[in-house]
């Protein structure tokens, strides 16, 4: 019975941290369901083994996982509130921002062109390059999580304003003027969007790494430790209860023997 509470134990703990990587990648609803299905699953069995193993080293061990799956229920829910930030920044301001950004500086490129403005058209095009290559990196960055990327994106940013700044001193244009007012106020929000997305997935990583990550192979090698220590119990039982057996058998023949030479006699 040891073995089989700390076994399913082990196996839905395996599950729970499965679907914690597979929400990682994906952060989708499905796989925080499953979480909250194995992980219900693995509170039911826990609890009968901190029930029926009494064994004080192995009721330790089944203690000690308890009380370190609580910290990872409290590290998984940071995960969830953390992919919640993450999601609204992208798509509801960066994902946002980003093209009305674009569509103001090609509607000040397209005016500024028309009116053989070619000062105005230039810097809006440079403008709109470093836009363009800071959404890039801004991509890359939810893929790798990387720091390098973080600092491109910074660096694409601060061109871009210097060249907002050339513009707001060269357009006299009511029209491009109005339009530029409308790049500059979506960019603060695009780039302070973008440092609390940096910082969100950061402490995020160190979640991961510090709490989940360090916790789950921890519970693993408790849980082993259990079922280790029952098999090395079993392994002594093993040849006792053969030789129990065979003396047993052994006990019956002689009793054979013996009644059948008293039948005969």
């Amino acid at each position: 019975r040891d073995t089989n509470l700390s076994g399913r134990v082990q196996a839905n703990v395996l599950m729970v941290r499965m679907n914690v990587k597979d929400f990682i990648i994906t952060g989708s609803e499905k796989d925080k369901q499953q979480f909250q299905e194995y992980w219900d699953r693995t509170q039911g069995f826990l609890a009968e083994a901190q029930s029926d193993i009494n064994k004080k080293e192995r009721a330790d061990k089944i203690d000690f996982v308890d009380d370190s799956l609580k910290k990872y229920l409290e590290g998984w829910n940071h995960i969830v509130e953390d992919r919640k930030k993450r999601d609204h920044l992208v798509k509801n301001v960066l994902d946002v921002n980003g093209p009305k950004m674009e569509k103001g500086l090609t509607s000040i490129m397209e005016s500024a062109y028309a009116d053989e403005d070619e000062v105005a058209s230039h810097y809006a095009g440079l403008a709109l390059r470093n836009l363009m290559l800071a959404r890039l990196y801004m991509a890359k960055f939810l893929d790798s999580n990387a720091q390098a990327h973080v600092d491109r994106v910074h660096s694409e940013m601060e061109s871009f304003n210097s060249y907002l700044s050339t513009l707001d001193e060269e357009i006299k244009n009511p029209e491009r003027r109005k339009y530029l007012a409308d790049v500059r106020s979506r960019y603060k929000n695009y780039s302070e969007s973008f440092d609390e997305l940096a910082k969100v997935i950061f402490e995020r990583n160190d979640v991961i790494t510090n709490t989940l990550d360090r916790i789950g192979p921890e519970v693993a090698a408790a849980i082993e430790d259990v079922k280790l220590s029952v098999k090395e119990e079993q392994d002594a039982l093993g040849p006792m209860l053969q030789a129990s057996n065979g003396n047993a058998i052994n006990m019956v023949l002689i009793a054979i023997g013996v009644a059948l030479a008293l039948g005969i006699t």
